[in-house]
């Protein structure tokens, strides 16, 4: 007798089985198509993943093979209608939802939230999550973060013809203003919100948020980011260039909403 390694599954379903679950699926959505996720409600028997095996681990080549069975039968397996969001109802879901939490939402809290729009509809659009947080926060503050600076036009002032100078790396600790990507980077630690005030553009329409020397620049403090925090336009300008106080690393005033 020989003996193999690789055994037969006596639980393997037929891929005419499937496709015949698979078709009573289709009936039931009304000969729509249909995904991976939606497949449960039909109620068929069949769990994805066992469609997915009888068709080499492809959902795809699954529905294909479904849409040239209902073919054969002179019924048409229809493309599923895609909702497509303006930016502004993307936008109202995002501050509903952003309310509704307290904070910026992660993927787990948003799918726990009943969304309209899914998270992954977010990320599709702007190019991932946290793009999409902060394009929020910049309709909320009216456009007001700042672009990214460009590069001049080819052609125009162009440096090819003149000698090359050694390049010199300033330290970004001495600068007043800081970048962009480290405004950002701020921002997400406060979790857009003013350290004085509390306040959020999520939250408070119109609010503009800023970057803040914790010790002011002008008394000798960094451009680092244990020296910055996210302050509203109105927290900042009552501010000045008070010192923080003894122990906090946040200016003085009104105590940080939590």
């Amino acid at each position: 007798m020989e003996f193999y390694f690789k055994r037969h599954r006596r639980d393997k379903i037929s891929r005419e089985a499937v496709l015949d679950a698979l078709e009573r699926a289709a009936a039931f959505f009304g000969y729509v198509e249909f995904g991976k996720r939606d497949l449960a409600a039909a109620d068929i028997g069949l769990s994805a993943s066992a469609v997915r095996n009888a068709f080499a681990g492809s959902w795809t080549a699954a529905l294909e093979a479904l849409r040239q069975r209902l073919q054969e039968k002179g019924k048409e397996l229809k493309p599923r209608h895609r909702e497509v969001w303006t930016e502004q109802e993307m936008y109202e879901e995002m501050r509903r939802i952003w309310t509704q939490i307290g904070h910026r939402p992660s993927k787990d809290e948003w799918n726990a939230a009943n969304p309209k729009i899914s998270y992954n509809t977010y990320r599709q659009r702007f190019h991932g999550w946290e793009n999409a947080c902060l394009k929020f926060i910049e309709h909320q503050m009216h456009d007001y973060v700042q672009e990214m600076p460009q590069s001049p036009p080819k052609g125009a002032g162009s440096n090819l013809d003149r000698p090359r100078l050694p390049l010199r790396r300033t330290d970004p600790s001495a600068r007043r203003d800081p970048s962009q990507a480290l405004i950002n980077k701020i921002w997400k630690r406060d979790n857009f919100r003013c350290r004085r005030c509390g306040r959020s553009p999520a939250t408070h329409f119109g609010v503009v948020l800023e970057v803040d020397h914790v010790v002011p620049w002008a008394k000798d403090g960094k451009t680092t980011v244990d020296n910055l925090q996210t302050l509203c336009s109105a927290c900042n300008r009552s501010k000045g260039d008070e010192l923080p106080s003894a122990g906090t690393g946040i200016s003085q005033g009104t105590p940080l909403k939590q």
